[in-house]
């Protein structure tokens, strides 16, 4: 099973499939997301105001002449311009010019920035200084007026600076920051690095979104794809008890075509290979899958097939509450521990051909039971009395269970939930029923919500995937199968062996 699995990002649907979980996984995280905007927004906000250092500039402006004939003068003039802010630089990291500045201010070192510049075209060349002191800068400025003519000469040779403008004190720092725009960079930035989390985890997040992707993957049929459920809000008391039944001409028709679809096929394949015990089983919990068994069995009865199902899952049993059996009945754990026969612990309902055989609470020795030879015996008794044995099981990716049991049952119905269980993990769980005789008759799409095969209903939970409007379903009462006598006959006429 697990060689048929592929992850190939030349499928068909891979672009599709991408935007599908990036949008999924927004809706999901957007809160962290716009967290992280305004922690960003936040931490650079605080890291511009505590590590902001003001700065001061003083500049002064000069014109350049040079001792040349009237008609060449202007030309002279401005190219001595551009060579002086060429040699600039040049000048000021060799050292020489902040030599004679730091003899003049009697320092040892200056740590100022002095900038020269000229203005296109024109002999104007202006010579700036940005200090962290306003007065630093000032005092700099003034040696450099004063002693750069003196150093430039002996690099362009002699010239005329004449001093046109110079600038006062600054007390205004040219380097005020922008909180507003600091703080717009930061919340973007934010944004940004949660968006790329989303879409790494949309590129990693490999699940299965329509029906196709199973058989693609799996190679596996998909026998349907059910809709999610919802109902309107009720009491807590009925909340816990109450799930969709396919019986209710109130249920929404999607959901009960989807559900008779799965009925038909799963019939369809039983009677291709002779199956009449039915194990239903996912990979983790919450998928569904005791939904669609029960549902699944109401849906074979109605077709006239006496059916019964069985909740295999003798930890956490849930068909008891599902289908709101309140009074103390026998249980499938007292028939493999020999303390009643299979009269005993089989139930007949209010609907006609559906029978349950249940468990009321949880066994410690769960998997000791489910591998006995007495379990292997109550599944053989009931698929010689009843047409169709529907098993409720536990989740394959979790315990061996749904394994164990599949060894002593005819055909097993995947249920994968839509969008929840990565493929590796399905393929692992299905590959546990490579070796044995059990064949995987198909697989369900289940709580299909979104995407290409979108049916909107609502949300999903243990307790909260179903309920239907209109009347409660009937199953509170019932009718034991018969007594221990050598032939016993119910209302619907199945007829057990001798206990």
């Amino acid at each position: 099973m697990k060689d048929n699995l592929r992850y190939s990002a030349s499928d068909n649907h891979f672009f599709e499939d991408l935007i599908y979980h990036f949008l999924e996984w927004f809706k999901r995280l957007w809160i962290i997301i716009l967290l992280l905007a305004v922690l960003c927004c936040g931490l650079m906000t605080a890291y511009t105001y505590f590590t902001y250092s003001p700065k001061y500039s003083a500049s002064a402006t000069f014109t350049v002449n040079v001792d040349v004939s009237q008609s060449s003068a202007q030309k002279y003039n401005q190219a001595t311009a551009n060579q002086l802010a060429k040699t600039f630089p040049n000048i000021l990291t060799s050292g020489a010019l902040k030599k004679v500045i730091c003899r003049d201010l009697g320092v040892d070192s200056i740590n100022e920035e002095i900038t020269a510049s000229v203005v296109t075209d024109t002999n104007l060349f202006t010579i700036k200084v940005v200090s962290s002191n306003p007065q630093r800068a000032y005092n700099v400025l003034s040696s450099v007026i004063t002693n750069y003519p003196q150093v430039a000469k002996f690099v362009i040779g002699s010239t005329q600076l004449n001093l046109l403008d110079t600038s006062s004190i600054s007390t205004v720092p040219i380097n005020y920051p922008d909180y507003t725009k600091k703080a717009t960079v930061g919340a973007v930035g934010g944004a940004f690095i949660g968006l790329v989390i989303i879409l790494f985890l949309s590129i990693s997040t490999s699940t299965i979104i329509r029906s196709s992707d199973i058989t693609a993957c799996f190679n596996t049929l998909c026998l349907a794809g059910v809709p999610e459920f919802t109902r309107k809000k009720r009491s807590n008391q009925e909340k816990n008890s109450i799930i969709p039944n396919v019986e209710d001409i109130n249920v929404n028709y999607k959901f009960r075509e989807s559900i008779f679809t799965l009925r038909n096929n799963v019939i369809r394949k039983s009677k291709e290979n002779n199956l009449k015990s039915i194990l239903v089983t996912s990979t983790i919990s919450g998928e569904g899958k005791s939904v669609v068994a029960t549902n699944l069995a109401r849906g074979i009865a109605l077709k006239g097939y006496k059916t019964v199902l069985v909740d295999f899952d003798l930890r956490i049993p849930s068909i008891a509450e599902y289908i709101n059996v309140k009074e103390d009945v026998n249980s499938i754990s007292d028939y493999i521990n020999g303390k009643v026969g299979l009269n005993s612990c089989v139930y007949s309902t209010h609907s006609e051909n559906l029978f349950i055989a249940i468990q009321k609470t949880g066994c410690s020795d769960a998997s000791e039971m489910v591998g006995s030879e007495k379990a292997r015996e109550f599944v053989s008794r009931l698929c010689s009395i009843f047409d169709f044995v529907i098993i409720d099981t536990p989740p394959a990716g979790y315990l061996a269970d749904a394994s164990v049991i599949a060894d002593y049952v005819d055909g097993v119905v995947y249920v994968v939930a839509q969008d929840v269980v990565s493929r590796g993990s399905i393929a692992d769980s299905l590959t546990s029923f490579d070796t044995l005789n059990t064949k995987v008759i198909g697989a369900v799409l289940n709580r299909i919500v979104k995407g290409t095969e979108s049916i909107s209903y609502g949300k999903y939970g243990r307790y909260r995937y179903g309920g239907y409007r209109g009347k409660k379903n009937t199953y509170s009462a019932y009718k034991s199968l018969g007594t221990h006598s050598e032939k016993s006959l119910n209302a619907n006429g199945v007829e057990f062996e001798d206990e």
